[in-house]
């Protein structure tokens, strides 16, 4: 992590994969099927405690295109992305 100008810029991961159910989760993989949708400029994910999964996905997602929704977002990962 690096802070510049008041900005925070991540240069890397603390882990590279999350444990969701006792399956293996690739953040890169679930940010590469959200970049796919047009207007998105960035979407970091990360894991965060869940009591009843372990961890669970937490999408953080920069638009170009402010008229994207939420819906529209989980249905691209829904038709992009493993459930």
């Amino acid at each position: 992590m690096v802070i510049l100008a008041g900005f925070l810029h991540l240069v890397d991961r603390k882990k590279e994969l999350i444990l969701v159910s006792s399956f293996n989760v690739f953040p890169n993989e679930i940010e590469g099927g959200v970049s796919k949708l047009t207007g998105v400029l960035e979407s970091p994910a990360i894991g965060i405690e869940d009591k009843k999964t372990g961890e669970k996905v937490k999408l953080f997602v920069v638009l170009k295109d402010h008229s994207i929704t939420i819906e529209t977002i989980k249905n691209h990962c829904k038709n992009y992305l493993t459930a």
